[in-house]
């Protein structure tokens, strides 16, 4: 079942919409350093339009962990979703909707420099 943010719910229609604008930053910053993923869609996964190479592109009977590291190591890949059958589909866009409850999708998210840990000062002796 496909569905287009028109015949959504509102409230998931605005989750989308956020989302959408989220994933146009990421796709408009290029290149750049990404570092993590993000749930985006629980219980969905998005449009067959947006589908980098096709169904389980990324591998087939691989872990969660392993279908998110894929993502992050293709530069085409801005959303990737697992099912819970193993199966590793990644995205460059996210228009549309199929939901499926076996599966889950994740927006790569990118790396924000001030966040880098930084050396921990040490205490400076008292005499």
């Amino acid at each position: 079942l496909l569905k287009t943010p028109s015949t959504l719910s509102s409230g998931l229609q605005e989750r989308h919409q956020e989302r959408e604008t989220q994933a146009e930053l990421v796709s408009a910053t290029s290149p750049v350093e990404f570092g993590e993923m993000q749930v985006y869609l629980n219980g969905s996964r998005c449009g067959d339009s947006g589908f980098v190479e096709g169904l389980a592109n990324l591998g087939i009977g691989i872990s969660e962990e392993s279908c998110r590291q894929r993502c992050l190591a293709s530069p085409s890949c801005n959303f990737v979703s697992h099912s819970s059958r193993g199966g590793c589909t990644s995205f460059s866009t996210c228009v549309g909707i199929r939901e499926r409850t076996d599966l889950i999708t994740w927006l790569k998210v990118k790396l924000d420099p001030t966040a880098v840990p930084t050396a921990v000062p040490t205490a400076v002796p008292t005499a």
